[in-house]
């Protein structure tokens, strides 16, 4: 999605999905708040192992950030080099399941900024069931250009069901 510098700076959230060493997570330039928010969706055994995972990112992340907001509004964007980045108590994917882009996903779609809160509950929600309506979305949306509006397995498969 396109915006302009003037949405950019009017907006109460900005989210920068970052995956890194093959986990993903949210971090939320959140203006209610004047905090960036992480939003992890890996339930961490130790907090010193989530505090070292996000520590080897925060700083170039709030820094580059920081810069590139400043260049692209024209210095009209709150600075943000020197804000808190707190974690966000979200609903966790599931041990040694790889669903954390599918939660970042549902954490950009459903997150309230200004509570801290999320819009549903995830409780009823399993893994399975949360790739099978990426999928379903993904392959459905009216801004799917795809040639095909399936993939070649799925149109053999439906032709044999």
């Amino acid at each position: 999605m396109r915006f302009t510098a003037d949405e950019l700076i009017f907006a109460a959230l900005v989210f920068l999905p970052v995956c890194h060493n093959h986990h993903w997570s949210l971090y939320c330039i959140n203006r209610y708040h004047n905090q960036i928010d992480i939003l992890d969706p890996l339930d961490w055994a130790q907090k010193e192992d989530q505090d070292r995972y996000h520590a080897a990112i925060c700083g170039p992340i709030q820094e580059r950030l920081n810069e590139l907001l400043y260049v692209f509004t024209n210095g009209v964007f709150p600075a943000i080099g020197q804000w808190d980045m707190p974690y966000v108590p979200v609903p966790k994917q599931k041990i040694r399941s790889n669903d954390c882009v599918f939660f970042c996903m549902l954490y950009m779609e459903n997150y309230k900024g200004s509570t801290r809160e999320m819009d549903i509950s995830f409780e009823s929600l399993k893994g399975n069931e949360i790739r099978a309506q990426f999928l379903h979305y993904l392959i459905f949306h009216k801004q799917n250009k795809a040639p095909h509006p399936f993939p070649i397995f799925i149109e053999v498969m439906d032709s044999e069901g």
